[in-house]
């Protein structure tokens, strides 16, 4: 994934000379969602070196609706 990751922000700075407000916005976008993807790594990576048994998908549903309301 890094590799596809640079190559296209590669392409986007060979080009950004001549887009630069498209390439400044997906250059910021790429960034955020790495960012996000590290955060959200990171979450799984916490609840899987603390959990002790498996939970229910009801459990999980129940949680996730809590979360989102």
């Amino acid at each position: 994934m890094d590799s596809k990751v640079n190559n296209i922000k590669n392409i986007i700075y060979i080009k950004k000379n001549i887009y630069p407000n498209l390439s400044n916005i997906w250059l910021n976008y790429i960034d955020e969602q790495i960012k996000q993807l590290y955060i959200t790594l990171n979450k799984a990576e916490k609840i899987f070196n603390n959990l002790d048994k498996d939970i229910s998908n009801e459990s999980i549903l129940l949680l996730y609706l809590l979360n989102n309301s």
